[in-house]
């Protein structure tokens, strides 16, 4: 199985998207199921044209004998139509009238288990609504939970009621079962995530987190982390320069192994000056980002993305259902395009002119893009400086701190410190 996530096709990163996808694809000719598992509309636009170029795709993995599932994202809903509702249209009738080729195309839109390699599978599309009569008994599954959710005058809350008793549901009736799915969970800070989310967001209880009988692989958070029984794939683009320093890609599972597989469709990296070393960006005098800094800078994102992100212990038994522990066996890039980076690097003086003492002119020449980035104040820091004084600022007292701190400020952040002074103001510490 190839488990392929948030593709977000649009014109600009069309080609690079395809070429990339194809070249996984064919690299895996073993491999008959191919898993899409939502977001094909890009996030600001509805580029019809990219669409149209990823459904001839579709088709020509179709014509390769290669089974397809297509789920539907939340990107993908258009009003109350599915983006490719006329292909999962005709191809229902291709099915009704016999399909003499040994190939698939799958176009999820409504809860549905399929047996996959042996392993059944509960696919979860973004859904609008639920219809609760469809699933026989269901009614009986409501406990305190749905009661509190569904009692919301919230509609997405109301959704994520249905959804929990959905999972409930096809729970009761499968034993050892796969979820993949395309939703947040609820109050949970996952490894590598800033943010967190509600059930007004459409959300599955983090209670199912906790379930040893259950496993769940989405993608819709754009970064890859593994957390209890959930794998979060992440994208296989960085499609907004919000996705900073990430490693995207594409994952397989054979013969319960998993494997990554670097991408390298785009980057975007964000390189603080002053985390450098002496060798690289400063150091007694100015020496100038190299094209082998940003290839160190590739490397270490490479490392944590395996390190740190996951938790590598020991291998499943049944890759499904675990005492929760991943092994994977990652492919990355030996090679990084530096036609396909676009670097912020971080300076405390926002000065273009000067860019070549902070980025080489070849370098510069290579990037696909680069900007000077001024570095911000940590407002944490410096109250904590206020609260714990050095022995020397301690000799000015209480009002003589505030003094020092002004003009730091002032000195440090001209162009900005009318905005930290209201804030330390606001705090009612100046």
């Amino acid at each position: 199985m190839l488990f392929i996530w948030d593709i977000h096709i649009t014109s600009k990163y069309k080609d690079k998207i395809l070429t990339s996808l194809r070249n996984f694809i064919n690299s895996q000719p073993e491999e008959k199921h191919l898993i899409f598992l939502g977001d094909f509309v890009y996030h600001f636009s509805y580029d019809r044209g990219a669409l149209l170029s990823l459904y001839d795709f579709f088709l020509e993995l179709y014509s390769q004998e290669k089974h397809l599932y297509i789920l539907a994202g939340n990107h993908d809903r258009l009003t109350q139509s599915f983006v490719f509702e006329e292909a999962k249209k005709a191809f229902q009738l291709l099915q009704v009238f016999g399909d003499a080729t040994n190939a698939s195309i799958q176009f999820i839109t409504e809860p549905q288990i399929i047996k996959i390699e042996g392993k059944e599978i509960c696919f979860l599309p973004y859904l609008l609504e639920v219809d609760l009569a469809k699933y026989p008994g269901i009614e009986q599954l409501q406990d305190d939970f749905y009661q509190k959710q569904i009692a919301s005058k919230n509609k997405n809350q109301m959704l994520s009621a249905k959804l929990h008793l959905l999972v409930q549901y096809f729970k009761n009736h499968y034993s050892n079962l796969t979820f993949v799915h395309h939703y947040y969970f609820d109050s949970v800070v996952f490894p590598g995530q800033k943010s967190t989310f509600s059930f007004r967001d459409v959300a599955l209880s983090n209670q199912w987190l906790e379930d040893k009988e259950l496993f769940f692989i989405s993608g819709h958070l754009h970064q890859a982390f593994f957390y209890q029984n959930y794998l979060c794939t992440g994208s296989i683009w960085a499609s907004s320069p919000l996705e900073e320093n990430q490693i995207k890609g594409y994952w397989k599972l054979s013969e319960n192994q998993w494997s990554f597989y670097e991408s390298g469709i785009n980057y975007y990296f964000l390189i603080d000056s002053g985390q450098l070393s002496s060798q690289s960006l400063f150091g007694g005098e100015t020496l100038a980002l190299t094209p082998w800094d940003i290839e160190t800078h590739h490397k270490k994102l490479q490392e944590n993305f395996k390190q740190n992100v996951f938790w590598l212990e020991l291998s499943w038994s049944d890759v499904f259902h675990s005492p929760w522990q991943l092994e994977v066996d990652f492919h990355f890039l030996s090679e990084l395009d530096l036609k396909r980076v676009s670097l912020s690097l971080r300076v405390e003086e926002l000065n273009y002119q000067k860019m070549e003492s902070f980025v080489t002119v070849q370098l510069q020449a290579e990037l696909q893009d680069v900007k000077l980035k001024k570095q911000q104040v940590n407002v944490d820091d410096l109250l904590e400086k206020l609260q714990k004084p050095d022995a020397s600022s301690l000799k000015e007292g209480f009002w003589g701190r505030i003094d020092l701190l002004k003009r730091f400020l002032m000195k440090q952040y001209p162009d900005t410190y009318q905005e930290y002074e209201k804030i330390l103001q606001d705090m009612k510490l100046i």
